[in-house]
């Protein structure tokens, strides 16, 4: 819109408030001080009228007529300062105006009853124009007709104190001061009331635009006549003194009948306007569109009644349209009325997109929550896995101290070994007995062996195992981080789909400001209009009122367009809240992810943890292999010392070097045992680790199928097709 369109609404917005700010907030108004200061310069020059006179009285002898016209001034000061100067002080200027007119009119009819003026014709438009002018300053809109009503009725009245006497004189003495005064006032009184003639209230102007062409009229044609007469021969003063005061009667009861006209006219042309401007202020202020206007009339009115209710019906028709998207109802058909119905138009690509959106959504919800169960599944047997793991690293740990305990066995078997040889190098009278006990200690021996070559075995399948447990649990988890990143992409692109529908309401809310600038335009052609009616002159005058009131209505539809505005400010806001919170349901698959990553982590340090467990199982059984080897030669040693007595010495330093080696292994197979233990207790604790990692995978899966469902229960209360 234009830098000239701006403007001119400005000066709109600031005239229809100007009166509504000068009862409001009077002090601040020039207008109103200027209505204050013309009220009280009234009683003010009464007062000094009267101050003048009095001197004059003490200096002239005062008839009757005098002291009545003084008594008459005085009550009219005393009665304005008493009761119009404290509405004033209140803010209430109706009283203070009425009160004002009223005294200022009687007062000026008595005293020119009393004393005759010959020109009270003049005076009394100067009086309706000028009362007309206070009343223009003070009234609120709807007292304005109503007081220039009054302001006429009691010029006319006071025009028709010249009828008593029969002195009237339709001259204007250019040589009489007093009566250029007050030609010069009714002309600059015109001036000021049509100056702003275009801000009054349709019952103002027809009450002023009618009187005061009727009073100017009527008067200027008195002139006229009363000129004609004086150049005619055939007629005498009497008969023109007459024949000026008839008329004089005649025009003024004329003027009032006028007036009277002008006021009935305007309440029958503003009151349906009045009842139109109700129901928008009703549909503006409480958003109820079953309001109706009223078809009184088959005229240029009665049409923009029919318009604006059919307006009325589409805007409701589109309101239930809305409520039943509201209710999830997306099967409804929006059919434009043409292709300029912008609103129609608007709400059936709403639709549309809407239905488009929310079946994106509703398929993006069944794709989440059937990630969330997998993820869930997958959890589950992670944890199954991870259990095994644990049973298995147990088994391991007794299998451990078990073997633990066999090394210390062996080793007490050593030490005895070492003793009965130690026996049988002392002396030879002990040699049987050593035999015997040698053999015994040869059988323990070579059972503890065949012991730790079955723990060794086990050791070595369980490590086995658990190896082979923690590969497949790995594989587990990468399965797991694929269907993370699928949930992800899905979260993604439903977030896409919610900021395009954020989009469209961006749209909508552009072609709600085309309705607006619309509107604005159609309120500048009402200007323009107004314009070109005030070029017409009286016959544009009824067109005038029309544009005025087109102007009024397009006003009306730019505020319905701000509210529309207003609403598809909080959809766009609930798009926004939308997007948020798909954007932290993509943060919590973030943290799954993170989260199966790290169990990712930990079951492969699990699986080198187990396998190197396996190699000092590898090294346990290889050390058991020797050691029943080394069992089997001190039997043959054990043999050989019965069957060959002689051999002692040579068989005694074998079975030490025997017993050295066999102490060397027992050594070698606590230390894997201890490293064995090592192994598993690093194992355990990588297992729990993992265990805490699977039941927080556990819990992002529930939290994730969770809100899976609150999307699917959303998109359950669209209707996207008919049934």
């Amino acid at each position: 819109m234009n830098k000239f369109t701006d403007s001119r609404m400005e000066n709109m917005a600031a005239s229809s408030s100007n009166y509504t700010d000068k009862v409001l907030n009077p002090q601040k108004s020039r207008q109103w001080l200027i209505g204050v200061w013309l009220i009280r310069v009234t009683y003010i020059a009464l007062s000094i009228s009267c101050v003048i006179d009095i001197i004059i009285g003490f200096t002239e002898k005062f008839d009757w007529v005098d002291w009545t016209s003084l008594l008459i001034r005085l009550t009219a000061v005393a009665i304005i300062v008493i009761f119009a100067e404290p509405s004033l002080k209140k803010n209430n200027p109706i009283p203070a105006v009425l009160t004002t007119i009223i005294v200022s009119e009687i007062a000026l009819f008595f005293m020119c009853v009393v004393s005759p003026l010959m020109i009270a014709w003049l005076l009394g438009i100067i009086i309706s124009l000028l009362l007309s002018l206070l009343v223009i300053q003070l009234m609120p809109p709807t007292w304005m007709g109503k007081g220039i009503f009054i302001s006429f009725v009691g010029g006319a009245v006071v025009a028709l104190t010249d009828f008593l006497p029969k002195t009237v004189s339709y001259q204007i003495n250019v040589s009489d001061p007093q009566a250029l005064l007050l030609t010069a006032m009714a002309i600059g009184l015109s001036v000021l009331l049509f100056a702003r003639y275009s801000k009054y209230p349709v019952t103002a102007k027809l009450v002023l635009a009618i009187s005061t062409l009727v009073v100017f009229g009527v008067n200027i044609l008195g002139v006229i006549i009363s000129s004609v007469l004086l150049r005619s021969e055939n007629m005498t003063t009497e008969t023109i003194s007459a024949i000026s005061s008839w008329f004089l009667f005649g025009s003024q009861i004329f003027v009032i009948f006028s007036a009277v006209a002008a006021l009935w006219l305007a309440r029958f042309i503003t009151k349906p306007l009045l009842e139109i401007v109700e129901v928008a202020d009703k549909i503006s202020r409480e958003g109820d569109l079953s309001q109706r206007s009223i078809t009184r009339y088959q005229d240029e009115v009665g049409l923009m009644s029919d318009s604006f209710n059919q307006l009325i019906a589409s805007l409701f028709e589109m309101a239930n349209i809305a409520e039943e998207i509201s209710s999830g109802d997306l099967t409804m058909e929006v059919t434009p009325k043409s292709d300029h119905d912008d609103l129609g138009n608007a709400f059936k690509k709403m639709v549309s997109s809407l239905r488009v959106t929310v079946a994106s959504v509703a398929a993006n919800a069944a794709e989440l929550n059937q990630s969330a169960a997998e993820l869930s599944e997958a959890s589950l047997q992670a944890r199954a896995a991870t259990d095994q793991i644990t049973n298995s690293m147990q088994q391991m740990a007794s299998s451990s101290q078990d073997q633990t305990s066999a090394v210390a066995a062996t080793s007490n078997s050593v030490e005895q070994m070492s003793k009965a040889i130690e026996g049988v190098a002392r002396g030879s009278q002990e040699q049987s007995q050593s035999v015997a006990k040698a053999t015994e200690i040869t059988d323990q021996i070579n059972t503890a062996i065949r012991q730790v070559a079955q723990n060794a075995n086990a050791v070595a399948t369980d490590s086995a195992s658990a190896a082979e447990t923690a590969k497949n649990g790995s594989q587990i988890v990468e399965g797991t981080l694929t269907g993370m990143h699928t949930i992800k992409t899905k979260v993604d692109a439903a977030s896409e789909k919610i900021e395009e529908m954020g989009k469209r309401s961006l749209e909508i809310g552009a072609i709600v400001e085309t309705i607006e600038e619309i509107a604005s335009q159609t309120n500048l052609l009402a200007l323009n209009a107004a314009i070109e009616a005030a070029r017409a002159g009286e016959h544009g005058k009824g067109f005038a009122v029309v544009a005025d009131e087109v102007r009024k209505l397009a006003e009306r539809s730019s505020l319905a367009t701000k509210e529309i505005d207003a609403l598809i400010n909080g959809i766009q806001s609930t798009v926004s809240d939308a997007v948020q919170a798909m954007a932290e349901s993509s943060s919590e698959v973030e943290e799954g992810v993170t989260n199966a990553n790290l169990a990712g982590k930990a079951l492969a340090d699990i699986l080198g943890a187990t396998t190197a467990a396996n190699k000092q199982a590898a090294l346990a059984s290889e050390a058991t292999a020797r050691m029943e080897q080394a069992s089997q030669e001190l039997v043959i040693a054990v043999d050989a010392v019965s069957e060959i007595v002689e051999q002692n010495t040579a068989a005694t330093e074998e079975m030490a070097a025997t017993s050295s080696e066999v102490s060397q292994s027992i050594e070698h197979i606590a230390s894997a045992s201890e490293e064995n233990s090592a192994e598993v207790e690093q194992v355990s604790a990588s297992t729990e680790e993992m265990s805490a990692q699977i039941a927080e995978v556990t819990d992002a899966a529930a939290s994730l199928s969770s809100m899976a469902k609150a999307l699917d229960q959303i998109v359950v209360g669209f209707k996207l097709t008919r049934e």
